[in-house]
Parts: C-alpha cells; structure tokens; sequence
C-alpha cells in the first residue's frame, strides 16, 4: 500500500552515549535531554536482570543481548522502508523475518492512512526528555503515535508497561512540539516465531503517570 507521506519538520538532534546512559543534544540552544528509555531504565527494578544474567552467564547473555539488538535494528529498519514505499524493503530479510514482516505491513495497510514522521526525534522541555519515535501516522483517521517492538515470545499487556510509558511520552512531546493532538498511542509486537499482533490505548491513560516518572527523575537528578 502506497501511504500519504506529509512529513512535519523535524528538530537537528544529536544522540550521545554516555556513563550514564544516552542522552540528546540540541546544537541549536546547546540543551541536552536524557533520552526516554534512559530515564525509564532508572525508574525500572532491573533485578531480574542481574539474575538472569546470573542464571545463563555473562558470555551466553551477552549474545542474546547482541542477536535481539541485530534483529529489533533489522526489522525497524525493513519495516521504515516499506512505510517509505521502497519496493526492496525486505531483500535481504531471512524467511523467518519476511514472515513477521508480512504480518506488520498486513497490519499498517489496514489501519495507516497518513504518515507525519518515521524515525522522528522529538523532545520535551516540560518532561526534560527526547527520543526517536518509530511512526507518527493517523491510524484509522486517528494521531497516534506507533512504536515496534520485537521479542523473543509474546508478551502480555502486563508485562511490558514501559512500552506504554514511552509511547506516551511521545505524544506529549509531540503535542509540545507542534501542538497537535495525539489521542492514541500502540506498540506492534513483532515476536521472533509467531505473528505480529498490537496493542492500542488511549494517549490520555497514563499521562499523569509518565509525568510523574520523568519529574521526580529529574529532581534526583538535580540533588
């Protein structure tokens, strides 16, 4: 399907990782943001993640980590082509990923009609953040933001609420930026061997909770 591509303008971001995370810098007014997934990361229990690594070995988690990394990059990137309309998007894509890509264009051909931004840098003075969001598209005539995730199984609604907060948060960094309602935001789970399903929730849901998340985060930071 051949989407409406009205792009918005985009601010000049850079991405810098440091110590302590990757932040965004601003060239233009010398700002720096931490980035979304960043402060999330700070405000998340990561224990499990020290005993995962714990249980399986720094060696064997350490190639998890990278394949999951080369796999989620590939598969935003076939997917940023298709919505680009370019006819090659999948050429070098394994059999495995053809098929969960073809689940995700199936999915984007019902619901995208109009595409404002793909692989866009935003960011909030109010929640002192940016990030680079996936698609900000109407999607069935609605704003919404869009944000793709890949995994290893499926994952429950309940297991994956920083997905929603960062999602969120970029529509409230859309709506600083360029005052423009976003009434929706939904992540795409593209799981490694099953089909591609989404979940959609309303922007306003968890609002006061990501305002919460990144204000208190940025008064630790600053004691």
């Amino acid at each position: 399907m051949a989407f409406v591509l009205d792009y918005l303008p985009q601010p000049e971001l850079k991405q810098v990782t440091g110590l302590n995370g990757r932040y965004y810098y601003n060239p233009l007014t010398e700002e720096k943001f931490d980035s979304v997934t960043t402060v999330l990361q700070r405000a998340t229990d990561l224990s499990w993640l020290a005993h995962w690594k714990a249980k399986v070995g720094e060696e064997i988690a350490d190639e998890i980590t990278k394949r999951a990394l080369i796999r989620g990059t590939a598969t935003h990137h076939i997917i940023e082509n298709y919505v680009r309309g370019r006819p090659d998007y999948d050429k070098n894509a394994s059999p495995f990923m053809k098929k969960a890509i073809r689940g995700v264009t199936k999915i984007l051909d019902e619901k995208v009609s109009v595409v404002y931004g793909i692989e866009m840098p935003v960011f909030s003075r109010h929640l002192n953040t940016a990030g680079t969001l996936d698609m900000f598209c109407q999607w069935n005539g609605v704003n919404a933001i869009v944000d793709y995730k890949t995994s290893k199984e499926i994952k429950r609604e309940s297991d994956i609420s920083n997905y929603f907060f960062q999602a969120t948060a970029y529509a409230m960094m859309i709506e600083e930026m360029y005052f423009i309602k976003v009434p929706k935001i939904i992540v795409v789970m593209i799981p490694e061997f099953d089909y591609p399903y989404f979940f959609e929730k309303d922007s306003n849901e968890l609002r006061n909770d990501v305002e919460k998340i990144f204000i208190q985060d940025r008064q630790r930071e600053n004691q």
